[in-house]
This record gives C-alpha cells, structure tokens and sequence, in this order.
C-alpha cells in the first residue's frame, strides 16, 4: 500500500455507493480498480423517490441570491457546485 504526498498511509476499503444507499463493490488494502454496472432504471426510480439533488440545487441558487455580490470569491463559493 502506498502514502498520500503528506505521509498518511493510503487505507483502502474505497467502494461504490449505489443510488438507493446500498454499497456495491468493496476494494481491500491491496491497490486495485473497482467496476461497477450501473442499473439506469434503479437511478431514474431513486431520483423519483429522493429527489434530494433538485432539493440541493434550490438551496445553492437561494443561499447565491443571499450572496453581496461584492463577496471575495473565497465567500462566494462556500461548498460544492451542483450542476
């Protein structure tokens, strides 16, 4: 197993999260690639169940109107970007 640039030991154990929560594939210490096969409707029925995403994207432009437009760019972008 290898070191991040800071000296942190790299872990392992990455996964991929499925869209209804479950976790799919689970690396181990060892270096590895993880492959997963994406169930297109599983997502569609998710994202109709959950829409959290649409949720998050009224909340950034609503906490972005709330922004001076005089802010640093460092005030400006407070989180991630959904697009």
């Amino acid at each position: 197993m290898g070191t991040y640039a800071d000296g942190r030991e790299i872990a392992g154990g990455s996964f991929v999260a499925l869209p209804n929560g479950n976790i799919g594939p689970v690396a181990g210490r060892e270096q590895q690639v993880l492959v997963a096969e994406l169930d297109r409707d599983l997502i569609d029925k998710t994202r109709e169940r959950w829409p959290y995403l649409e949720d998050a994207k009224i909340l950034e432009r609503k906490n972005l109107a709330k922004t001076p437009a005089n802010a640093r760019p460092d005030e400006r972008d407070r989180g991630c970007r959904l697009v």
